[in-house]
């Protein structure tokens, strides 16, 4: 096996494709957007349909058996784009690594003091920004022809804040009405940053907290993305941030992830525009060991497959339809695949029956609509799939070749403004020995939708065992929130179950018994030797 130690004046994109092992030496290495790859590609949860076109630097294709080695590394990306993209590889290696970019697309204002109805923010040397009037404008560095990469306005096209309070270690999403650009009287700069008057404070404004503005309306790409992939290995790999969503792995098999960090640094706070770890259709396993998640702006890891709605049906042949608008374009199922279908109001099968597919018409091939596929089957497709609710279909396809077993062990996370794990697999699923500190949302939850978000998956064999999930007094008087939610998402109650056997063992909440853990719709959930905090009370008892 061939090796080579590249230095950092000799590091170049193509490399990938002669080599087995790429060793890089210790250094700094910059990437420029205008030397990327234009990419025409869809990514499952972002907004792919008004993004085919993704700018993604690394652009590995139809790769075998390499082992990239950064022995410490910083690769450092200037501009809005994907780190990274692995597509149909197979045994890729990514170790000893740091990935990080010159100016994060997300944004952070830090509260120094408040004085009256004025606020004084700080804002790190990193972030670039201008006062016009009574608005600030934020720019990316600029390219080699002294242009921005990117420029956005106050608040940015966003759907929402996020509010890291820096004293108690939590954070929490405001309305952007409640945000710093909101009433303002007027705005000055200072020496380490701006001074903004308010005719009145808005209510996401206090003391001790940081501010993360993004542009969370248009997710234009993953930061770095695996897609039709097989036996992908990270080791020991840092992401300071991911641009666009975060690390998404979409119709892929076997991906580890050991002793990895999703955190900020000196530079910055915020490790991702949204979320850290997505996995959208899988099989074969995840494993995620000894790592740590830290300031994402969304979930910290979230597993799950995609529901598409039947829309007509004629003997062997089905229309479906990612119904979800950041759903669209990806191959969501391939020949060979076996599918189940599955009511939306209940979520349960009206037979125990698989249906293989012997051919189909991807988006973009059956029509032009991204959001439709045309599946044939082996078998005669039953007449009562053809059925509405209030004209739509009431039933939905889900891919179950692609249900991957899970493990996330021995990791931590904190200061995530929705969830650490989302998880729903019918495959066995070990969650073990992980602490969990101030989780806004729910620290785990299992969910099952065909009405919202369209995100699939029964679970048949979860354990959730050894655990610790930690709060602080303040912020449970400040926040409504759970530990472990079991929470499909169904229209109609027929007394049946959508999850089953689900055991939480051994496991430690610094929280009253009553929203430890919160179910509906399981059968078989097996709970003991849980330690709860009494309401009101310091100290723990032991549910047997």
């Amino acid at each position: 096996m061939e090796e080579i130690t590249y230095k950092k004046d000799k590091f170049e994109n193509n490399i990938f494709e002669s080599q087995k092992v790429i060793n890089l030496e210790n250094d700094i290495y910059h990437f420029f957007k205008e030397n990327a790859n234009k990419v025409k590609i869809h990514f499952s949860n972002i907004d792919s349909k008004d993004n085919i076109e993704k700018t993604i630097y690394f652009n590995l294709n139809n790769i075998k058996d390499l082992t990239i080695n950064g022995n410490g590394s910083k690769f450092i990306f200037h501009g809005d784009m994907a780190s990274f993209l692995v597509n149909n590889c197979q045994n890729i290696i990514f170790k000893n690594l740091i990935i990080d970019h010159f100016v994060p697309t997300t944004v952070e204002m830090y509260v120094e003091k408040i004085e009256d109805k004025s606020v004084y923010y700080k804002i790190p040397d990193t972030f670039n920004y201008e006062i016009v009037g009574n608005d600030m404008f934020w720019m990316s560095e600029k390219d080699r022809n002294e242009k921005y990469y990117w420029k956005e306005k106050n608040s940015f096209n966003a759907h929402s804040i996020t509010v890291f309070d820096l004293k108690e270690k939590y954070s929490k999403r405001y309305v952007l009405e409640d945000g710093p650009f909101s009433n303002i009287e007027k705005i000055e700069k200072t020496n380490s940053g701006v001074k903004i008057q308010y005719k009145s404070l808005p209510n996401a404004i206090r003391e001790n907290i940081m501010i993360a503005l993004n542009a969370s309306n248009n997710r234009d790409t993953a930061g770095f993305a695996i897609v039709e992939s097989q036996n992908i290995v990270f080791e020991n790999v840092e992401f300071n941030y991911l641009h666009g969503f975060g690390l998404l792995v979409q119709m892929s098999e076997n991906i580890s992830f050991s002793n990895c960090k999703f955190i900020g640094n000196e530079r910055h706070m915020v490790t991702s525009f949204a979320d850290s770890i997505h996995v959208s259709g899988a099989k074969g396993k995840i494993s995620i060991e000894n790592c740590e998640f830290d300031s994402s702006l969304d979930d910290s890891i979230n597993i799950h497959g995609t529901y598409t709605q039947v829309e007509e049906i004629k003997e062997k042949i089905a229309i479906l339809r990612f119904v979800h608008h950041q759903q669209a374009g990806f191959k969501n199922y391939f020949i060979g695949d076996e599918i189940e279908f599955f009511d939306r109001k209940n979520l349960r099968r009206r037979e125990d029956k698989k249906y293989r597919i012997k051919s189909i018409l991807y988006p973009g091939e059956y029509n032009e609509d991204l959001q439709y596929m045309k599946v044939e089957f082996e078998e005669n497709l039953p007449a009562y799939l053809g059925e509405k609710i209030e004209g739509q279909g009431r039933f939905v396809a889900e891919n179950i070749s692609y249900t991957p077993s899970v493990d996330i062990k021995n990791s931590t996370f904190s200061n995530i403004p929705s969830r650490a794990i989302l998880c729903t697999t019918r495959k066995n699923v070990l969650i073990e020995n992980n602490k969990f500190h101030n989780i806004t949302m729910a620290s785990i939850y299992v969910s099952n939708d065909a009405n919202e978000w369209y995100e699939s998956g029964f679970v048949d064999n979860m354990t959730i065992k050894n655990n610790l999930f930690s709060y602080s007094k303040i912020f449970l008087d400040n926040i409504m929130t759970k530990s472990i939610w079991i929470d499909p998402i169904i229209s109609e109650e027929i007394g049946d179950f959508v999850h089953n056997k689900i055991e939480i063992i051994d496991n430690k909440f610094d929280i009253e018994n009553k929203k430890a853990i919160v179910f509906k719709n399981t059968k078989n959930l097996i709970e003991s030797d849980n330690i709860f905090r009494k309401k009101g009370e310091i100290g723990f008892t032991k549910n047997n």
